[in-house]
């Protein structure tokens, strides 16, 4: 109100405050004078306002009047569009909705729609995990709608789902493993085989259960009242857009005190956010190396300003040329090497590896030279290794890390908060049945070292692993068990 900030240097996020529609135009966008102005008794703002169910039903209306061609041309691509959502299982979207407050399940299906409404034919496409966040029902509709544009055009879909296996005219299987161990074509038969044995983890059942009951509106919801066993895994499912990320993202931090919300978003950094920063192992890697040679820790560093920063490219690892975002080249620094060290820095050696080494080192092979020089670096990449990190470079910049491993990453630095209850999104999306597996074996550790679980996905090769199985429906605006 007085245009001042409440407190300086400090910016309020989603843990200190919850949207509400605006009063005025009741989240409709518009002011009051466009109500004046109406198509079959709706505004714009209603129209952008309405689900698409509702939507659809406006459109056809609008369609028996009297229209010139071109309108009729643009109405039909808007109903084709809106027709097809309504199929995916979208209908309770509508166009005002903001793009961050979607599923991951909905924003696929969204992206899906405008491949399936395309008029276009004879192209390649390439599907990239259409199935990933989905539900078994949003599946199948998805799996016959790809069938339908298999017959108009070539297909490569990137996917682990055993449903494309017998329909597809040649599977081509990579491995065996990730990164450096990755990239080649491997024997698809073996791959198959090896995905389809029984993996099994024992079920740690606990008595500790809590009632969640929160009472507030988020979106177009009510409140909560679900029953979560404590020192346990829960798995919540329910069809995409019934309010599973709304629950772990908006409600349970009103219920929990020591509760973490952990998604698959990048994961906030600058030009110097790697994976030996976000690990939190680059500063004990530096007092290694300045008690080794009695230096001051910045005559190691490529931080801006360090003394160890490459001169060429400021400790980046990179050069920029242009500054427009469509123009700009980015090539690797020659000098360096694309670490960002000076190339002094390279004669100066901890078991033969200098620190510019360790900057290409993976979290594997690091775990192999830490492992005799710090037992506190050995633990962090320990668990990194555990939990499927082990083909990440200790120098790769972080925005180049998938949502997997943003979600991988974000575990392993709340394991040394205060965190208690975990509400985790999707962490299986994208993952074979091995790896689901391996996850979830460090899933159960974690339960061992007295924590709570509290995930949201929908890879059905996942259930098994879980203690409690919750299924989700939208009653009357309330989050409830089906």
């Amino acid at each position: 109100m007085l245009n001042k900030p409440m407190i300086l240097n400090f910016t309020p996020n989603n843990f200190f405050f919850t949207p509400i529609p605006c009063t005025d135009c009741d989240g409709k966008k518009y002011s009051k004078e466009h109500n004046d102005f109406k198509i079959l008794d709706f505004s714009i703002g209603d129209i952008l306002s309405m689900s698409f169910n509702e939507l659809s039903k406006w459109l056809h209306d609008v369609q028996q009047c009297q229209l010139s061609t071109q309108l009729k041309f643009s109405l039909n691509q808007i109903d084709a569009f809106i027709s097809k959502a309504i199929e995916l299982k979208l209908g309770h979207l509508n166009l005002n909705r903001s793009i961050p407050s979607l599923s991951g399940g909905e924003l696929q299906r969204l992206r899906l729609v405008r491949v399936f409404t395309s008029q276009l034919n004879g192209l390649l496409i390439v599907l990239d995990e259409p199935l990933a966040g989905l539900s078994k029902i949003e599946k199948e509709i998805i799996y016959n709608n790809i069938l339908t544009l298999a017959s108009r055009h070539t297909l490569l879909i990137v996917d682990h789902h055993s449903i494309f296996f017998e329909r597809a005219t040649q599977i081509i299987s990579i491995g065996e493993k990730s990164g450096k161990q990755g990239g080649m074509i491997i024997n698809t038969e073996q791959y198959i085989k090896t995905q389809q044995a029984d993996f099994l983890l024992p079920i740690i059942e606990s008595p500790k259960t809590i009632q969640v009951r929160v009472e507030n509106k988020v979106y177009n919801y009510k409140g909560v009242d679900l029953c979560i066993t404590m020192n346990s895994m829960n798995l919540i499912t329910g069809h995409s857009g019934a309010g599973k990320t709304t629950l772990l993202r908006e409600y349970l931090p009103q219920h929990f005190d020591k509760y973490t919300y952990i998604n698959q978003k990048t994961l906030t950094g600058h030009n110097h956010s790697f994976v030996i920063t976000i690990l939190d192992i680059f500063n004990l890697t530096l007092d290694l190396f300045s008690k080794k040679f009695n230096k001051d820790k910045s005559f190691f560093s490529n931080h801006s300003g360090a003394e160890g920063v490459c001169p060429e490219c400021e400790g980046t690892g990179r050069l920029v040329y242009g500054n427009d975002n469509f123009d700009r080249v980015i090539i690797q620094c020659k000098d360096c090497g694309g670490s960002g060290f000076r190339k002094e820095l390279k004669k100066y050696r901890i078991q033969g590896k200098s620190i510019c080494d360790i900057w290409t080192m993976t979290i594997s092979e690091a775990l192999e030279f830490y492992s005799t020089q710090s037992k506190k670096i050995t633990s962090i990449l320990q668990n990194a290794q555990d939990i499927l990190l082990g083909h990440l470079q200790l120098g790769q910049l972080v925005s180049t890390l998938s949502g997997g491993e943003n979600i991988r990453i974000k575990i392993l630095k709340s394991l040394k908060t205060t965190t208690e209850i975990y509400g985790i999104d999707e962490p299986f999306k994208g993952l074979n049945n091995f790896e689901i597996y391996t996850i979830s074996k460090f899933f159960l550790n974690m339960v061992r070292n007295g924590k709570t679980l509290i995930v949201v996905d929908h890879e059905e090769e996942s259930f098994k692993y879980f203690s409690k199985h919750i299924e989700i429906i939208n009653k009357d605006g309330w989050l409830i068990e089906k």
